[in-house]
């Protein structure tokens, strides 16, 4: 799960489904970068909200944090399974999850993230890996950073330690300073088929045990997104 206070990620996927589905072409993508070791200082994840950016995100966090890159073979041995369904949880010291802050208090996320985040992200990846792993930061969302903490990012972007990877999940770039947007290696996603969507939810329907399929209108009304579906899934199944 994510801790809400400390934003450390603890080695379980962002969701309910941790199989990834769709998104075949920026898979293979990253892939390519990660084999041939041209993985840039930033990605942007950009796109429909709730279509697995962070997710994606998430399991190469995982993938890359337990990774020797000093081991070539290993590297180039990283399959598109890797990516979608991770057999391995996240090196907690080379993974850091930043969202908006939970207030236990008023029980609800807080407005933005902000620059304390940053600072407390800042520290954690001062030093490069010790281990030859990258460490992974993932923002989510890009949008939620207030002014302070969009400049503060943007100093560590401009000179980031060695073998370390920011991704930036966003789900309307055109609202993140173009100074950031200038620094980060762009990657589109788009909403998921319709095929894609059957799939999760026969998956679902096997793993619960359903005698009768899910009606077929579900997949329209979630208009791409695994999220819709998953929530949908939860409150009528």
């Amino acid at each position: 799960m994510i801790e809400k206070e400390t934003h450390e990620f603890t080695g379980t996927s962002n969701g309910d489904n941790p199989f990834l589905f769709g998104h075949k072409e920026q898979i293979a993508f990253l892939l390519n970068c990660i084999r041939t070791n041209q993985i840039p200082n930033a990605w942007l994840f950009h796109g429909p909200m709730g279509v697995g950016k962070a997710s994606l995100a998430l399991n190469l966090g995982k993938v890359l944090s337990n990774i020797n890159f000093l081991k070539k073979d290993c590297v180039r041995g990283i399959s598109e399974e890797d990516i979608r369904n991770p057999k391995t949880t996240a090196n907690i010291n080379n993974v850091f999850y930043c969202r908006k802050r939970w207030d236990e208090k008023k029980k609800l996320f807080q407005k933005y993230i902000s620059i304390e985040d940053i600072r407390v992200l800042n520290k954690k990846f001062s030093l490069s890996s010790t281990d030859n792993s990258y460490k992974v930061c993932i923002v989510d969302t890009t949008e939620d950073l207030n002014i302070s903490a969009s400049n503060s990012l943007l100093k560590i972007l401009e000179e980031p330690p060695k073998n370390t990877l920011f991704i930036l999940v966003s789900n309307n770039h055109q609202s993140i300073l173009p100074t950031i947007l200038s620094r980060c290696q762009k990657v589109g996603f788009q909403r998921l088929s319709e095929k894609d969507l059957r799939d999760i939810c026969t998956g679902f329907e096997k793993e619960n045990q359903l005698d009768q399929p899910i009606d077929a209108s579900a997949l329209t009304y979630c208009d791409g997104s695994v999220r819709k579906l998953l929530n949908f899934l939860d409150e009528d199944y």
